[in-house]
């Protein structure tokens, strides 16, 4: 875990180093690289530009809050070691039920998500599907039917063959007339 940690705070601090702001850019005099790379496709007067004591605001809340929450974890958690989680446990039960269970994501997903699916599937397969095979089985049922009426007609004997071919046309002649 500590190597994709490592990779995920260079890219990060490559990230950053691209995208300095403005309140610091300009005392330094360093160009904003993310901001010119980006220019060609924000048409001039888009982008929206902070002022400097909101950027300036904005970086030292984000920095305090990142530090503090550091400063919590190390004292709370890594001085104390495994008393620590027992001492969580005890202090806040649901709070370490609710993460012990990944925040009942999986619960949620299933409810939200699986089950709907399941059952609109389990409705396709019993109710549509089983509807679409009895038709196509009633057509397959239909043509054995009339191939197995027709097989009869079917001898090989032209007396036979004249003889319907001039039923046909006197039944023809009488639907005409």
């Amino acid at each position: 875990m500590t190597i994709p940690l490592i990779v995920l705070a260079a890219l990060s601090i490559l990230g950053g180093a691209l995208g300095i702001p403005g309140a610091i850019g300009e005392h330094l005099h360093i160009r904003h690289f993310l901001g010119e790379w980006l220019a060609p496709i924000y048409p001039r007067g888009t982008t929206f530009e902070a002022p400097e004591r909101v950027e300036w605001f904005l970086m030292l809340t984000s920095t305090a809050v990142a530090v503090f929450g550091a400063w919590l974890a190390y004292n709370r958690f890594y001085k104390r070691g495994v008393a620590a989680d027992v001492a969580l446990e005890k202090e806040l039960p649901g709070l370490t039920r609710t993460l012990e269970n990944k925040y009942y994501v999986d619960e949620f997903y299933g409810d939200v998500v699986v089950t709907p699916l399941e059952r609109a599937s389990q409705f396709l397969w019993r109710g549509i599907d089983a509807l679409i095979d009895g038709l196509l089985a009633l057509l397959g049922y239909t043509v054995a039917l009339f191939g197995d009426l027709l097989r009869f007609f079917q001898t090989g004997n032209v007396r036979n063959y004249a003889l319907m071919f001039f039923v046909g046309v006197i039944v023809f002649i009488w639907v005409l007339a």
